[in-house]
């Protein structure tokens, strides 16, 4: 790629702004992104052109994207927004929680080096086909989700029992930290390097937890343009901003498609109406809680108001344990304990490991970014090892 003498010396000065911005030395950076100390003096110098490939590994470990580095250095540039908009949508939670979101972040910034270290990109979702203000009607939104069921082959059937899976496969990283239960109930965060990201209060109800899950893959569809979204699904104080509320209606579409319920509701439905049974049978079916799924019914007018207030009187767990479903720890109050790499994204689980196989980093340095004990990360690498060399060894027709 070639360059008049401006715009290199520009380059170079908004890669040293960067660089003392996010407080790392010449050598970190250059490590970062394959480079002897030297070659970057040369670099932040004006005195060494950045091709194409150098200038997108430079970008993704100063935590930018690579056109970013081509423009004049303005505040905007030298701060992150994503990083600022967090510590200010989580300003009013728990100091506990703070800490949780903080490690996210941290989390984030060795996502973005690993990925410079190993010379990866990350898979991108596709342009959704317009732009969805505060002002998009729910109908809309409704209409949106529907179409990527659609685009993605999901057809009528559940999809919260692998929710978490499919969503990464999309390319989006998701958490599950523990937050108070009365916290917030997840967050989308905009990296400027990783991407979408989503955070999931892992405290709450595990029926809970997959809606908010469906709620920030919809802020992440509909809403890319924002930096940070904290959300409070589940409360009943606050006014709800316009696009959380677009955000519900399109996680109320893709779990629980209107076609799919009257399917489902055909089978079971008697002559007396909805029954609590009935209910039950479906929110477990698809995956929501009982509350979610008796709005949902009473949204599609399957019940009406009055039949709605009587069903909500019910225990949902006593009914579920009476008709042979098998019940949650969360549902009668106790907190799933997660195991670290439950807790963590595959992919990022992956690229530490990957990384300390290179000799990128030390056993212990995988364990810190990882943050579990050294003994506990060997036990996991070897399963993982062990899990990656059968799928890629024995041939997919064995066994039938």
């Amino acid at each position: 790629m070639r360059r008049k003498t401006g715009e290199v010396r520009r380059l170079a000065e908004c890669i040293r702004e960067l660089r003392l911005a996010r407080k790392m030395t010449q050598s970190s950076l250059a490590e970062a992104v394959g480079l002897s100390r030297t070659s970057l003096v040369e670099i932040e110098a004006g005195r060494r052109r950045v091709d194409t490939v150098l200038l997108r590994k430079l970008a993704r470990a100063l935590g930018v994207q690579p056109w970013d580095l081509l423009e004049p250095i303005g505040e905007v540039t030298r701060s992150d927004v994503a990083q600022e908009a967090l510590e200010a949508a989580v300003a009013e939670v728990p100091s506990s929680d703070k800490t949780q979101i903080r490690r996210l972040w941290t989390t984030l910034e060795n996502y973005t080096w690993l990925l410079g270290k190993l010379g990866l990109d990350r898979p991108t979702l596709p342009a959704s086909r317009r732009r969805y203000g505060a002002s998009a009607s729910k109908s809309v939104v409704r209409g949106e989700a529907i179409r990527v069921r659609e685009m993605y082959g999901l057809g009528n059937t559940p999809c919260s029992a692998n929710l978490r899976q499919w969503i990464e496969t999309c390319g989006i990283p998701v958490f599950r930290f523990h937050l108070s239960r009365d916290s917030i109930s997840g967050m989308f965060v905009n990296h400027r390097s990783v991407g979408p990201t989503i955070l999931v209060n892992a405290s709450q109800v595990c029926f809970r937890q997959i809606f908010t899950m469906a709620h920030e893959f919809a802020h992440v569809w509909l809403h890319r343009d924002e930096h940070v979204v904290a959300s409070r699904i589940f409360a009943t104080a606050a006014k709800t901003r316009e696009i959380e509320e677009q955000a519900n209606a399109f996680a109320a579409e893709f779990l629980m498609p209107e076609s799919a319920i009257k399917r489902s509701l055909a089978s079971r439905k008697n002559a007396d109406g909805i029954s609590p049974e009935d209910v039950v049978h479906l929110h477990r079916h698809f995956g929501v809680s009982y509350s979610a799924m008796l709005h949902r019914l009473a949204a599609l007018r399957v019940v009406t108001q009055s039949r709605l207030k009587e069903l909500q009187q019910e225990s949902p767990v006593s009914r579920a344990r009476r008709l042979g479903y098998d019940i949650d720890r969360s549902e009668v109050g106790e907190t799933e304990t997660l195991e670290w790499y439950e807790q963590l994204p595959a992919e990022y689980v992956e690229l530490v490991i990957e990384a300390w196989n290179r000799d990128y980093i030390s056993e212990g340095k995988a364990a810190e970014m990882l943050q579990t004990d050294q003994h506990s990360l060997n036990s996991y690498a070897m399963k993982w090892a062990t899990k990656t060399y059968l799928e890629n060894e024995i041939p997919r027709s064995v066994g039938g």
